[in-house]
């Protein structure tokens, strides 16, 4: 699925919104969000880790060798 300037804008302010706020007990904490590359002819996905509170911390983002690099965003 292809997406606007516009949505991309309003994914990073939500991500921003999640890292700035994150640290409040009532909003789940923010570990990182990544862009997990498909292959040719299937959606890249969007992967954003968070944690809320009283919930085990384990494998928040769980790959294997044959997958795709995930890549960071800013």
């Amino acid at each position: 699925m292809d997406v606007t300037e516009e949505e991309e804008e309003e994914i990073k302010a939500e991500i921003n919104m999640l890292k700035k706020y994150s640290h409040h007990r009532n909003i789940a904490t923010y570990y990182g969000a990544f862009v997990k590359k498909s292959p040719p002819g299937h959606d890249d996905q969007l992967w954003v880790c968070t944690c809320a509170a009283g919930r085990r911390r384990t494998a928040l983002c769980r790959r294997t060798p044959s997958d795709p690099p995930l890549t960071l965003l800013p």
